[in-house]
């Protein structure tokens, strides 16, 4: 029968009841979990027992340099050491089954890695933006090749951990797996391959010299944030992309885009849905903007980091702004809020240093302000100027 992992979040009843060895890490009251690890270990051998790591275990443990795992851990959960910055030595234990993502993110003194022959599964990449030196794997679930740890059947990339500038990624790949090749920062081409169907959330994010990426045909999937903080100047959507997610261009400005896809528009420096229900991405250098009637969504990071940008007319269509939508937009100086707004997300207007007023509905000065105490953009509550109400005729 094959091995279920237990929940790897801690409950508060399990936090209030756990045990605590003499090192001062909390574990659960069976001794089966590791909730929270003490943040002044520097080194440290689990006891055996502990079936699972639970994630944020070991959350900046900054002066943690080494840990053996025993036997008995069957799972890590994600984030577990995330801000281990200075962890250079860890075991993973023959007996272990399960990593969650991103267990070894902003780990950058980790330099080694051995992936047990018990490992079965894997999440998103375990050491995103580390560039392992070195990564070896037991396991007949896996394999590395060429610095890329992949699925054994090649299907799909799980991460890139490789310095080279220019990578090839093998036929047979469909899938590129989130954070597959974050924050690398010598990478500046990549060449997929026309059996790739999906790329993965902020797959590319931080590649800052990624400059040259071709989408192959058969691409239908691009996920969040896909190639955030990238320097491609130029990129073709092709036919069968059908699947869209959260901005997968924020940030990547000046940027020019095609659209063979006939799920998605490109107009006047604008990439849509093609319904124009959702304007996704918005590279244009112009100061003035008036954004076209029947657009119902701006997307997550829309505007982010438009440097001309001065004055934007809404529609009074639109219902939803995104996350970040306009953050770092440091010269717009005027935004209209229309009636049909229901939704704004966080932090939409943050840095907006050059505001000077936000045009809003009569009579909703009050909610306006607690939404943007809400949305961490309290700065913007005395730009906040309602219109005047329309006399009666």
């Amino acid at each position: 029968m094959e091995y279920q992992h237990p929940e790897t979040r801690a409950t508060e009843e399990e936090k209030r009841n756990g045990w605590k060895d003499p090192y001062g890490v909390l574990f659960s009251a069976d001794r089966k979990k590791l909730i929270k690890a003490n943040m002044e270990l520097t080194e440290y051998r689990i006891p055996d027992g502990v079936e699972t790591i639970c994630c944020n275990a070991f959350l900046i443990c900054r002066q943690l340099k080494s840990v053996t795992l025993p036997p008995s851990v069957r799972v890590i959960g994600e984030w577990a050491f995330n801000c281990c910055s200075s962890l250079t030595h860890i075991e993973l234990n023959e007996g272990l089954q399960t990593i969650e993502k991103n267990i070894f993110i902003n780990c950058p003194a980790l330099k080694e890695l051995t992936l047990p022959k018990t490992l079965v599964h894997i999440g998103h990449n375990p050491c995103p933006g580390n560039s392992l030196d070195r990564l070896t794997c037991l396991s007949p679930h896996f394999k590395v090749c060429n610095n890329m740890l992949l699925t054994a059947d090649s299907r799909r990339l799980i991460s890139y951990f490789g310095k080279e500038s220019q990578v090839v990624v093998p036929q047979g790949v469909e899938e590129i797996g989130n954070v597959a090749f974050l924050d690398l920062p010598n990478l500046t081409e990549v060449s997929l391959p026309d059996s790739l169907t999906r790329i993965g959330a902020k797959a590319f994010a931080g590649c800052k010299e990624l400059n040259d990426i071709n989408l192959p045909h058969s691409l239908i999937a691009i996920g969040d944030y896909a190639f955030q903080d990238s320097s491609i100047s130029f990129l073709t959507l092709p036919p069968l992309l059908s699947e869209m997610g959260a901005n997968p261009f924020k940030s990547t400005i000046p940027f020019f885009l095609n659209s063979y896809s006939p799920h998605f528009v490109v107009h006047d420096h604008s990439l849509y849905t093609a319904d124009g229900t959702k304007l996704i991405s918005y590279w244009h250098q112009a100061q003035k903007e008036v954004l076209p009637e029947g657009l119902q969504q701006i997307d997550h990071g829309a505007f982010g980091y438009h440097f001309h940008l001065e004055q934007i007319q809404l529609p009074s269509t639109l219902t939803t702004i995104g996350q970040e939508a306009f953050a770092l937009c440091f010269r717009l100086q005027t935004i209209n809020l229309p009636p049909s707004l229901q939704n704004i997300g966080h932090m939409a207007f943050t840095k907006c240093n050059a505001m000077q007023q936000i045009v809003i509905p009569p009579h909703t000065k009050e909610h306006y302000a607690e939404l943007l105490t809400h949305i961490c953009c309290e700065e913007m509550i005395p730009k906040l100027t309602e219109q005047p109400t329309q006399p009666i005729k």
